[in-house]
Formats: C-alpha cells, sequence, structure tokens
C-alpha cells in the first residue's frame, strides 16, 4: 500500500469501512499492546468512512 491508496476494511465477509492511507506502513515483530498495537501491520489513515453510516440494517447487509 501507498499514501493514497484506498482501502476497504472487511469483518466477517462484510464490508465494514473505506479509508485512505495517510502514512507510510509500520511492522513491528513483537506484538505491542503498550502503545495499543496488537498486530504486526499497521498504519496512519484518514477520511475513514463506515459502511453502517450509509446503511444501517445490518440484518439485510447480506441481501444488497
Amino acid at each position: 500500500m501507498q499514501e493514497g491508496d484506498l482501502v476497504l476494511v472487511v469483518a466477517h465477509h462484510f464490508p465494514f469501512a473505506l479509508a485512505r492511507v495517510s502514512g507510510p506502513c509500520n511492522y513491528i515483530r513483537p506484538v505491542a499492546p503498550e502503545i495499543g498495537v496488537w498486530f504486526r501491520h499497521f498504519g496512519a489513515v484518514e477520511g475513514v468512512r463506515y459502511y453502517a453510516d450509509f446503511k444501517t440494517n445490518a440484518l439485510v447487509w447480506e441481501k444488497q
């Protein structure tokens, strides 16, 4: 991923959010819960839009 790329975040087969990459991708070998990071790859994003902001009834998401 590069700065400016759009990223679609999917959770359990459903679209969750769309965000734009706003900084470099980071990788840490050990998980670091003291800084709030519980995964190895992370980076800054901006302009986050949540799917639930547009489709408010999650029970019908699969049917759309």
